[in-house]
């Protein structure tokens, strides 16, 4: 299957909090509370030879409630 793997879109790690799945390729983390901020990540799926490459932006708000997930569309 294919494999997941995701960066902020600069190029650095994603915050210790924000974890990916890599089988699955969902992002998930319980946001601390003094985070608030726009984050633009890099997310990409690695099949044998194909490689697709997305960025989404999401704002994370560890006052509002605090864990985020996100799930990749297929194909």
């Amino acid at each position: 299957g294919a494999v997941w793997s995701a960066t902020l879109a600069d190029g650095g790690a994603l915050p210790d909090w924000l974890t990916i799945d890599a089988v699955t390729g969902i992002i998930s983390g319980e946001i601390p509370l003094d985070v608030l901020a726009d984050m633009s990540i890099t997310i990409t799926r690695t099949l044998g030879e194909e490689i697709a490459i997305a960025t989404v932006a999401q704002r994370f708000d560890g006052n509002a409630g605090a864990f985020a997930t996100y799930t990749p569309g297929l194909g």
